[in-house]
């Protein structure tokens, strides 16, 4: 049995992860075991994640500030046996726990959570995991503005690349 104490505790614990965490993912634990668990923990951890296992009840006490039209929607993502992964970036929490949920079919249910305040639902966590990583997408975006620079640079060239054109035809037909 849990004491009042560990109860308030893990309240403290989950209001200072989702404030600290940019995603926070809610799903159904269901057949996991407890190896299967421990792998998700490890593969959050090394994207700079957590999983906390929690108690329904105590949830509605971690998003007392939460707007009371979210807040109803957030409280029923909380039943059966509720993890929650959070993450530092809005993506990687997402993304492992989608993969983990493919990797292992029938074992989790992702319900939906909260990015960055915002209420998601499963299809909004599963666009969320299938977004390129960060790098790729800053990569692109550089890549993007270099060629619109370099497009640029073209077009700004060819009115004088023009001009000496037409004066390098006129002096060749004066010399003939």
């Amino acid at each position: 049995m849990t004491t009042r104490m560990q109860k308030e505790k893990m309240v403290e614990d989950v209001k200072s992860l989702a404030e600290r965490h940019a995603l926070m993912v809610v799903f159904e634990r269901g057949a996991l075991t407890v190896a299967q668990t421990e792998a998700l923990r490890k593969d959050l951890r090394k994207e700079k994640g957590t999983l906390k296992v929690v108690k329904n009840r105590l949830m509605a006490y971690c998003f007392e500030d939460t707007r009371d039209e979210d807040k109803t929607a957030l409280m029923g993502m909380f039943h059966g046996q509720t993890c929650i992964a959070f993450s530092e970036d809005a993506v990687s929490a997402a993304r492992i726990v989608y993969d983990f949920a493919k990797e292992h079919e029938g074992t989790i249910v992702v319900r939906g959570g909260l990015c960055d305040g915002i209420m998601i639902d499963t299809e909004a966590v599963s666009q969320l995991a299938t977004m390129p990583p960060l790098d790729v997408v800053h990569s692109r975006i550089v890549g993007m503005l270099q060629t619109v620079g370099a497009q640029l640079a073209r077009l700004l060239k060819e009115p004088q690349r023009r001009i000496a054109h037409v004066i390098s035809a006129q002096s060749s037909s004066q010399d003939s």
